[in-house]
């Protein structure tokens, strides 16, 4: 498996780990162009890929006039549920929120992830995830 940054030809990988019904007007406008929604606001969105296929992704971008990383999208492909897959899609995140001096990751209120798995990836109570500090 590798991770690596998604791009426009994802798009349709991506939409179809989120859900079968998606309001591309509306609550999933981000997922229209992923690039624009993401990476020209200095987010980010990774997907991993196993054999050519996309079998998750992740999504994130800061928040505004803070120094938070704002977690808003994270899905898995079902037959890759339980192998660690979102665990090392949150760890990248954390690289790079550590290297771009984020204080914290917090999981959105629209984050379509229960509880339990955030807590499972190091997420607090609160939902906030510290941020793994690069060395020097």
């Amino acid at each position: 498996m590798q991770i690596r940054a998604g791009n426009r030809q994802d798009e349709t990988a991506i939409r179809a780990l989120v859900s079968e019904s998606l309001d591309l007007e509306g609550k999933d406008r981000d997922l229209r162009n992923i690039e624009s929604s993401y990476f020209w606001f200095d987010g980010l969105c990774l997907v991993a890929e196993k054999d050519g296929e996309i079998i998750g992704f992740v999504a994130a971008r800061p928040r505004e006039q803070e120094e938070i990383l704002e977690l808003s999208r994270l899905a898995v492909a079902p037959s890759y549920m339980e192998q660690g897959v979102a665990a090392k899609l949150v760890d990248r995140v954390n690289f790079f929120a550590g290297n771009m001096d984020y204080e914290k990751i917090v999981a959105a209120r629209s984050l379509a992830v229960e509880r339990p798995l955030l807590l499972k990836l190091g997420f607090t109570d609160n939902l906030e995830l510290p941020v793994k500090k690069k060395d020097g």
